[in-house]
């Protein structure tokens, strides 16, 4: 069945005013006003199942931009709601960023980019001092 984004709408529309207002334009399955789940008031948007193809397209093409309870609404195909995984923000491309050669910044990202010094590396252990780039573990 296809369905109708309705964005834009005045926290008073509820889901039988987009049904009332949606309903001329065929059989109204279903009408939904999305809430904040915290509040509980209106997220300014909603949608409409109808029960054919040709009420959907229909309504879109003249309720787009109309005035409903005091506010311009914008009507549009609804498109699928795609997988979210297990919630929150999806992950990251590059979780070690220091090691991308994407972000610009150091010529040598990684420790073993860093040139021998061979000077460093003859030093008994106690003299070595230690620097913030180089460590040996």
């Amino acid at each position: 069945m296809p369905r109708v984004y309705v964005g834009g709408i005045a926290w008073a529309t509820n889901e039988d005013s987009l049904r009332d207002a949606f309903g001329r334009f065929g059989e109204v399955v279903s009408a939904v006003v999305v809430s904040d789940r915290e509040t509980g008031r209106s997220r300014g948007f909603g949608f409409v199942e109808f029960a054919e193809q040709g009420d959907a397209e229909k309504a879109v093409t003249e309720m787009n931009g109309q005035d409903l309870d005091g506010r311009n609404i914008r009507v549009d195909h609804a498109t699928e709601r795609r997988d979210q995984g297990a919630g929150g923000r999806p992950p990251r491309k590059n979780f070690d960023h220091r090691r991308s050669n994407d972000r610009g910044g150091d010529r040598y990202q990684r420790r073993d980019d860093y040139p021998r010094r061979d000077n460093y590396e003859r030093r008994p252990r106690e003299d070595r001092s230690r620097s913030p780039r180089r460590r040996d573990y």
